[in-house]
């Protein structure tokens, strides 16, 4: 447990860029700092403007998790994550550069420098959770990364709406949840320090005794206890089964043994976004102004709070429940949830004489939060759970960054194209996400395998061609 709350903390910094961007590029500081004037006197952001400081961030995402999972595969999981924060600080650091030279470009450039870090991040920390932790409870661990990144939202989502209001019209209010970024990166760095490398990376490199003491620190037992002892002789088996093959490649992954593992992590992730969560918690501050709520910063809030008491009922039910029920039933309610958003909004939100129904606003602000329950109790959680136990170690660190610049690719689309988007169709978008939830839906019951309660082991036996794919006498 300890070494679950540590190593998740990294999943409070992805949150936290979430939780923090869609409320400082609203804030009217930084609008007159990048923006350009209007003809009312205010100042504002080009929708594709606004689209691109918001996105780029998941280009950085995309290829920090391919760079970064090379680093954890060769120096070790821990060592890697400590360098993501390292470049973290850079990344923070040009953002506040930007600030001085007043340039969009070079706040958009740091963006993408942290986002490099976040993808890294999000490689290596649920896959250090996934290789220590005993089957039992490795579904539990690899969610309290979720639920960790739910916190950094709810807290990026409070900083600035106490920032905008102390220092409304100061720089400040947009500075201070950037700088906020540099201690929450030293924490990381503390906690990468602290917890124990994964056995099964100390098994390759052929650190064996290490790995037993990694094993023994993790299970609180004697490096000569039986239990200890039988784990770490399958572990040992398995990477000589592994070893007996040729040297992995980046393109090993391509092979056709590995090419449905990697076709269903891929997708997993790509559904995760294309659920339209973060149209909600990169956009809510501007969607929910639209629908007539006077201060849609403590909406935000509100929503960010629904998200982190949820997320821990996702804890217990992906053990409970499994992980093709989650996900299964988590679709179909936020297809749901998601049509009911789009019809309020697009039929009742406005009223014959161009006023806003406030009832509606009110409405759709219910109907979002019982979505952002089913997705933190699902799709959320049990998406990065799935994909940290499909992939033997051999090619882990590969397989795990393609399915999560998947991730990093569809949240770039989204985040670019949605103010675009809905000044053209409005909220009828909600009708483009509740279709891929439907989609999602089948995907799981035809194609995702039920893999709760099993050892990494065997679920390399589950998804196995040699297993799954029966042969003629």
């Amino acid at each position: 447990m300890t070494l679950c709350v540590l190593i998740s903390f990294g999943g409070f910094i992805v949150g936290w860029d979430t939780g923090t961007i869609g409320g400082i590029s609203g804030m009217p500081k930084f609008k007159e700092t990048y923006g350009t004037r209007v003809n009312n006197g205010t100042y504002a952001l080009d929708s594709w403007v606004l689209g691109l400081v918001i996105s780029t961030f998941n280009i950085g995402c995309m290829f920090g998790g391919f760079f970064f999972g090379s680093i954890g595969d060769t120096w070790g999981r821990r060592v890697g994550i400590m360098s993501t924060a390292v470049i973290l600080f850079f990344g923070l650091a040009v953002q506040i550069v930007s600030h001085a030279v007043g340039s969009w470009y070079v706040f958009m450039i740091g963006r993408i420098i942290a986002g490099f870090s976040a993808g890294g991040i999000a490689v290596l920390c649920p896959m250090l959770i996934g290789e220590s932790a005993p089957s039992s409870v490795r579904g539990s661990f690899v969610v309290f990364y979720q639920v960790m990144m739910t916190l950094g939202i709810l807290f990026g989502q409070i900083t600035t709406f106490a920032t905008k209001t102390v220092y409304a019209n100061s720089a400040t209010s947009y500075l201070v949840p950037i700088c906020i970024g540099f201690g929450i990166g030293f924490i990381l760095i503390i906690a990468a320090f602290v917890a124990p490398e994964s056995a099964r990376f100390l098994v390759k490199i052929g650190s064996l005794t290490q790995a037993k003491e990694s094993l023994a620190q993790l299970s609180d037992t004697s490096l000569d206890s039986i239990q200890l002892l039988a784990e770490f002789d399958v572990l040992l088996a398995a990477h000589n089964m592994d070893a007996a093959l040729d040297k992995t490649s980046f393109f090993e992954v391509l092979k056709p043994k590995y090419f449905l593992r990697i076709a269903i992590g891929c997708t997993i992730m790509a559904l995760q976004q294309l659920t339209g969560i973060n149209y909600f918690f990169y956009y809510g501050t501007s969607l929910f102004s639209a629908a007539g709520i006077e201060d849609s910063y403590k909406t935000a809030i509100i929503l960010g709070t629904v998200n982190v008491i949820s997320s821990f009922f996702g804890v217990p039910l992906v053990e409970w429940l499994g992980r093709k029920k989650c996900l299964s039933l988590g679709a179909l309610s936020m297809a749901v949830c998601m049509v009911t958003y789009a019809s309020v909004g697009t039929l009742s939100l406005t009223k014959s004489d161009d006023t806003v129904n406030a009832y509606a606003g009110i409405g759709m602000i219910i109907v979002t939060c019982l979505y952002i329950f089913s997705f933190a109790v699902s799709w959320g959680p049990v998406a990065f759970v799935v994909v940290s136990e499909l992939y033997p170690l051999r090619i882990k660190s590969h397989a795990m960054a393609i399915a999560t610049s998947t991730t990093w690719i569809i949240s770039f689309l989204i985040a670019l194209m949605t103010p675009t988007i809905t000044n053209i169709i409005g909220y009828c978008f909600g009708y483009v996400f509740s279709g891929c939830l439907v989609f999602a839906f089948g995907f799981v019951m035809l194609i995702v395998k039920e893999t709760k309660g099993l050892s990494l082991e065997q679920v390399e036996e589950v998804y196995s061609p040699r297993i799954s794919i029966p042969t003629q006498a």
